[in-house]
C-alpha cells in the first residue's frame, strides 16, 4: 500500500470515528492570487511600441532536468499594465510576457530575462511579482539551399559543397550580428528551410538588413558567394526566408550562387 493510500484510509477512519477530526484531512490545495505588472523597456508607451495586447504565462519550476510546463496564462490589453491570476496553487513560478502587435506578431517579450522573472504565491494572499520588463524581439532568419537549380540539398553528394556559411549584418553589411555554418546535407527543419539559431537575440529586427551566404568546400575554402541586401529592416519578430541557388555543374569545383527567381528578395 502506498503512502497516499495509507493517508486516504486514515482520513476515512477518522471521519467515521469523529466528524470533527476530518478537518485535518482536507485534500484542498492551498491557493492565492498573483499580480504580474509589466512594462516595455524604460516605460515606453504601448502605442509607441505598437503593442496592443500582452500575453502573460506562468510556468512551474520542476526539479533540475525536467521540462517546465505552463500552469496558466492570460492575455490582457497592453494598457492595463498588469495581469491578475486568481486561485493559483501555492508555489513559485517562472513568468513569461509577450507583447503582440495588431498583426499578431510578438514584437516585445522578456525572453532575455525569463529565468529571473519569478513570482511566488502565498496562501490566501494577494501577491505581486516584480515588474516584468519586455524588450524588442529579434527577427528570425530561415534559409534553404537549392542545388543545381531545383534540387534542395539532395544533390549535396554530387557537388563540392560541404557547408554553407550564413552571416547576418546591419548597416548594409558593415556590422555583423550573427553567423552560423550549416552542413550541406543537414536535415532542414520546415519546408526545406533551416532556422538560423539566435540564442543571444542578436538579430535586431530594427537594424538587420543584410545577409551573406557562402558555399564552402571540405577544406573551408569559399567556392561560392552571394549577398542579399534587404530593402529595409524587417522589424522585431518578423520572419525573413531566403532561397539561394547553387549551380555546381562546372568542372573546376566552383559554384555559382544566385538568388532563386533572379531577384535577391525574401521568399
Amino acid at each position: 500500500m502506498t503512502i497516499k493510500q495509507l493517508v486516504t484510509h486514515a482520513c476515512t477512519f477518522a471521519l467515521l470515528a469523529a466528524p470533527l477530526a476530518g478537518a485535518a484531512c482536507t485534500t484542498e490545495t492551498p491557493t492565492g492570487s498573483l499580480i504580474v505588472p509589466f512594462e516595455i523597456g524604460a516605460g515606453v508607451e504601448c502605442s509607441v511600441a505598437n503593442v496592443s495586447e500582452v500575453k502573460v504565462a506562468l510556468y512551474d519550476m520542476p526539479p533540475d532536468g525536467d521540462v517546465s510546463e505552463e500552469v496558466d496564462s492570460l492575455t490582457v490589453p497592453c494598457s492595463e499594465g498588469a495581469a491578475t491570476f486568481n486561485n493559483l496553487p501555492v508555489d513559485r513560478y517562472y513568468i513569461t510576457a509577450a507583447g503582440i502587435d495588431p498583426m499578431k506578431f510578438t514584437v516585445v517579450d522578456n525572453g532575455a530575462s525569463v529565468e529571473t522573472d519569478l513570482g511566488e504565491v502565498l496562501q490566501g494572499k494577494e501577491n505581486t511579482a516584480n515588474t516584468v520588463v519586455m524588450s524588442p524581439t529579434p527577427a528570425q532568419l530561415w534559409v534553404r539551399f537549392a542545388l543545381n537549380l531545383d534540387d534542395f540539398q539532395t544533390m549535396c553528394p554530387s557537388t563540392p559543397i560541404a557547408n554553407f556559411k550564413v552571416t547576418a549584418s546591419k548597416s548594409d553589411g558593415l556590422a555583423e550580428l550573427l553567423t552560423t555554418t550549416i552542413a550541406c546535407d543537414a536535415v532542414p527543419e520546415s519546408d526545406g528551410y533551416h532556422h538560423i539559431a539566435d540564442p543571444g537575440r542578436d538579430l535586431e529586427g530594427v537594424s538587420f538588413n543584410h545577409v551573406r551566404v557562402q558555399a564552402l568546400d571540405g577544406t573551408g575554402n569559399v567556392i561560392g558567394d552571394l549577398k542579399y541586401q534587404l530593402a529595409a529592416p524587417p522589424g522585431p519578430g518578423r520572419v525573413i526566408k531566403l532561397t539561394p541557388v547553387a549551380n555546381c555543374l562546372s568542372a573546376d569545383d566552383t559554384c555559382t550562387l544566385a538568388c532563386k527567381g533572379g531577384a535577391c528578395t525574401p521568399d
